[in-house]
C-alpha cells in the first residue's frame, strides 16, 4: 500500500474530505461540480479547513505546485517539492 502521508485526496464531498481528514492524509476541496454550488455548501466545505479550488485548472494548480487559487494559496501547508498527480482520472 500507500503510506497516507504520501497521498492527496482531491473530494468534492463532505464525507470524502472527513474521511480523508481522518487517514490524515492531506485533502484539497473541489467545488467545481453542480452539486458544490450552494453557498451553505461552500460553508460546510470551508469549515473543514482545507484548500478549497473551484475548477479543474485551480485543482490541477494545486496538485502541481500547492497554489490553487486564493483559498488554496492561504489554507494549504507548505510542500517541500511539487509533484505530479499519481492517479489515474476515473471521471
Amino acid at each position: 500500500g500507500v503510506d497516507p502521508s504520501e497521498c492527496v485526496v482531491c473530494e468534492d464531498s463532505t464525507s470524502g474530505i472527513l474521511s480523508a481528514q481522518a487517514a490524515e492524509m492531506e485533502v484539497v476541496a473541489y467545488l467545481g461540480g453542480g452539486h458544490a454550488q450552494a453557498d451553505w455548501y461552500r460553508e460546510k466545505v470551508a469549515s473543514f479547513n482545507v484548500p478549497m479550488t473551484y475548477s479543474d485548472e485551480e485543482l490541477l494548480a494545486y496538485l502541481m505546485d500547492g497554489n490553487g487559487g486564493a483559498e488554496a494559496a492561504s489554507a494549504t501547508r507548505a510542500r517541500p517539492t511539487p509533484r505530479p498527480p499519481t492517479t489515474t482520472r476515473l471521471w
